[in-house]
């Protein structure tokens, strides 16, 4: 893959052009060889950070959320993450880690926000996905399918991935609803390839339930529905990926790129169809690099509400 040998490269050669300087510098006692020495080491020891060592630190950022009605002193963990885009960049070894790190932190629910694949051969998937079959939880794995999946873009894998996922006991949701013990489970099928479909998603809410959302595409806001289906197609919490915070972030000046016109970039964020929450993912798409937004699974405690 063209883009990771290019990124792979930069921090190499900015380290080894700025010890060469360096040296030089120390020859001809050149105040500004120093200078310029130094900010090439500077920019090739945050480049080969960005690109051998961040995509690699997965953290588990833990959250809390009330919801209603919900049973008091009834703990309830949902674990959630995203893109995992493995193939070209990250392999089984990745999303055994993943696997591992999901497992110990004992959930009741797994939720997979879609972006499973990035230019995977159809006929490996199956050896490619199979440390997901080890996920564990209460009450299922549950799983939407994101843009990459679809062959936005690259090879559309829906089809392959729609065969594997099953026998690896994950429920693809698409445009459905799961009745759960607690709430209701509204999985909504990709937007930029023209699939999501809100109000089949929420036909059979159980409205004595809250619900929670899980989509791939934070685009899913750009197109609410209209004022007579609004109330039908809220959710108290909505689960999303694709973001990948930027994955390029710089201090201040925040995100390089932006993958939603919808401003969304990480964390919570109020919407016209209830809270949603955006994760940062926890593969790339591009190049594996990352800086300044850590791969992550986010782990939510949900709660009831304290009456006044």
């Amino acid at each position: 893959m063209l883009h990771q040998i290019l990124a792979q490269s930069i921090p190499i050669f900015f380290l080894i052009l700025g010890a060469l300087i360096l040296f030089l510098q120390f020859r001809k006692g050149s105040p500004l060889l120093l200078v310029f020495s130094l900010i090439l080491l500077f920019l090739g020891s945050i480049s080969f950070y960005s690109v051998f060592i961040s995509p690699f630190l997965l953290k588990v950022n833990r959250v809390s959320f009330t919801i209603y009605p919900f049973p008091k002193n009834q703990p309830y963990r949902i674990a959630f993450f995203s893109d995992l885009h493995c193939g070209a960049l990250k392999g089984k070894s990745w999303i055994k880690k993943v696997v591992e790190t999901v497992n110990q932190e004992k959930p009741d629910l797994v939720l997979i926000g879609g972006d499973f694949l990035l230019e995977a051969e159809p006929s490996t998937l199956k050896d490619l996905l199979s440390p997901l079959g080890n996920l564990r939880a209460k009450e299922g794995i549950f799983a939407v399918l994101g843009n990459h999946d679809y062959g936005i873009p690259g090879e559309d894998l829906s089809l392959p991935l729609k065969e594997v996922l099953p026998e690896l006991n994950i429920t693809l949701l698409q445009n459905e609803c799961v009745e759960l013990e607690f709430f209701n489970l509204v999985g909504v099928d990709e937007v930029w390839a023209e699939k999501s479909d809100l109000k089949k998603a929420f036909m059979k809410v159980n409205p004595k339930k809250p619900v929670i959302g899980l989509c791939h595409n934070p685009d899913l806001f750009l197109s609410p529905p209209s004022i007579n289906d609004g109330a039908s197609c809220k959710a108290d919490l909505w689960l999303l990926g694709h973001t990948h915070n930027g994955q390029l972030r710089l201090p201040i000046i925040g995100p390089i790129f932006k993958s939603t016109e919808t401003g969304m970039e990480w964390g919570f964020y109020d919407t016209s169809m209830g809270k949603a929450f955006v994760s940062q993912g926890v593969g790339e798409s591009g190049a594996r690099v990352r800086l300044l937004t850590n791969p992550e699974i986010v782990i939510i405690d949900l709660m009831a509400e304290i009456s006044p």
